[in-house]
């Protein structure tokens, strides 16, 4: 099984998990966009939108705004939340069962 199917199965939607992956590897918590997400997973916008208002609803992603009148929202993960524990020891489940390409190319 590759991460979207384990994501399938095991968190009802097949992109959560390789969403919450990409936003886990970026470095130090790096502030990201919606666009920015969606290319760096190989994920359509559409659902980006939808897992990204998750994650905030969860308290594990911060939107902000970088200047008044600004259009495109920023994103930072909370990575002391500790959801975000789940979300690391799925991806390593993936990774033992898959090569390490499928998962680390996120």
């Amino acid at each position: 099984m590759d991460i979207t199917e384990v994501s399938q199965h095991l968190f009802g939607r097949g992109m959560r998990l390789p969403i919450a992956a990409w936003i886990r590897s970026q470095p130090g918590g790096a502030a990201f966009y919606q666009r920015e997400l969606a290319h760096g997973a190989g994920v359509d916008e559409q659902y980006v939108r939808r897992e990204l208002d998750s994650l905030c609803a969860l308290g594990m992603v911060v939107r902000e705004r970088r200047a008044q009148g600004e259009v495109r929202q920023y994103y930072n993960a909370d990575r002391d939340h500790p959801l975000w524990s789940i979300i690391d020891i799925a991806v390593v489940a993936v990774e033992r069962t898959e090569p390490a390409s499928k998962v680390r190319a996120l």
